[in-house]
């Protein structure tokens, strides 16, 4: 896997620019997750494995997520190549702050449902205890969005986050592709 750089249709701000940023890794790094959205995989391993996108997901997205999961289970290893990047176009009616409160909604909603769905209830409960603590967090730090620092919507993305987490437990999705 590498580096995918996010590219944006027209100007915006570097306050929502900065949550397109994806982490960096020197090459060669043993991954300890798959990220799918740059991914050079054999097709004997998913022959081999039988792992396939799950269509639980259809309506929600995160299917590469929980594909990457299921490949890390069944003994997957992955690299780092930082030399083969990509460049993801990010449409303006993507790069606002409406998309992203969805989008870390529901990537909170869907982690936590993978975790319902591979019994890892140990990991559930840490996943709902730090989702009530970035509720708290976002709540009594909304007033950084009234501040000109990078990450400004740090309150509201978290306490997106948190909401979207506990969400889960009841089964409430946002359904981004229905």
């Amino acid at each position: 896997t590498g580096p995918v750089i996010s590219v944006f249709d027209a100007r915006i701000s570097k306050y929502i620019s900065c949550w397109f940023q994806r982490p960096i890794h020197p090459s060669n790094t043993k991954m300890k997750s798959v990220i799918t959205g740059n991914l050079i995989i054999r097709t004997d391993t998913l022959l081999k494995h039988n792992i396939w996108f799950d269509n639980r997901f259809n309506y929600t997205g995160s299917e590469d997520s929980y594909f990457g999961i299921q490949m890390m289970k069944k003994g997957a290893t992955v690299y780092w190549a930082a030399n083969a990047i990509v460049y993801e176009t990010i449409p303006e009616k993507r790069a606002n702050l409406k998309w992203l409160i969805r989008r870390k909604y529901n990537t909170a909603s869907t982690f936590t449902y993978m975790l319902k769905l591979e019994k890892e209830y140990l990991r559930l409960l840490k996943k709902i205890i730090v989702s009530f603590i970035y509720v708290i967090l976002g709540i009594s730090t909304l007033i950084i969005s009234l501040i000109p620092i990078k990450k400004k919507y740090w309150g509201i993305i978290k306490l997106t986050e948190g909401l979207g987490g506990i969400a889960a437990l009841g089964n409430l999705f946002y359904q981004e592709y229905k």
